[in-house]
C-alpha cells in the first residue's frame, strides 16, 4: 500500500486527501504536498508522523486509530483547527500545548504513559470547546462530545 500511495508525491497542489481506511504506514510523500489544509489518515498503521510537521497551511487532522505515540511532529502546526488522536497509544500531550487555535480535539481511548495528561490541556488552550470537553470527559466518546458542547 506505501508504494501506491507514494504517487500522491505529485499532486503537489493538493488541498484535501482521505487515505483513511488503508494498511498505509509511510507517509513520507506528505513533504512533497505543502498546500494541504485537510488531512484525513485515520485507521492505518501509522507510527510516524513527522513528515505531517511540514504541511503548515494544515487546519484538519484525522489520524485516530492509528500506532502514534509522539506528537512533537505536530507541535508548530499553528494553523490547526481540528485534531482527531483517539485511539494512538500517546506518550505525551505537551507538544499540544502551543496550539492555541485549535478549536476540536478528540482523544477518546487515547493512550498516555508519560507526562502532559489530557488534564493539563486546559490549562494550555485557548478554546472553549476544549476545555470544556476535558472538564466532562465520561470515558464514552458520543456522550463526551454532547457533554461538551451543551
Amino acid at each position: 500500500m506505501d508504494e501506491e500511495l507514494s504517487v500522491l508525491r505529485f499532486c503537489t497542489e493538493l488541498r484535501a486527501l482521505d487515505i483513511g481506511h488503508n494498511a498505509a504506514t509511510n507517509v513520507d510523500f506528505l513533504y512533497e504536498l505543502p498546500e494541504l489544509r485537510v488531512l484525513i489518515i485515520a485507521l492505518n498503521r501509522i507510527t510516524d508522523i513527522t513528515p505531517v510537521a511540514s504541511l503548515t497551511h494544515l487546519e484538519y487532522l484525522e489520524m485516530f486509530r492509528n500506532r502514534v505515540q509522539d506528537l512533537s511532529p505536530l507541535s508548530k502546526l499553528t494553523s490547526l483547527k481540528d485534531l482527531n488522536i483517539c485511539y494512538n497509544s500517546i506518550t505525551n500531550v505537551k507538544p499540544l500545548y502551543g496550539l492555541k487555535g485549535l478549536e476540536r480535539l478528540w482523544l477518546n481511548h487515547a493512550a498516555f504513559y508519560r507526562d502532559g495528561s489530557p488534564a493539563d490541556l486546559k490549562e494550555h488552550t485557548d478554546s472553549d470547546f476544549v476545555r470544556s470537553f476535558l472538564n466532562r470527559r465520561t470515558g464514552d466518546p458520543a456522550a463526551d462530545m454532547d457533554n461538551a458542547r451543551s
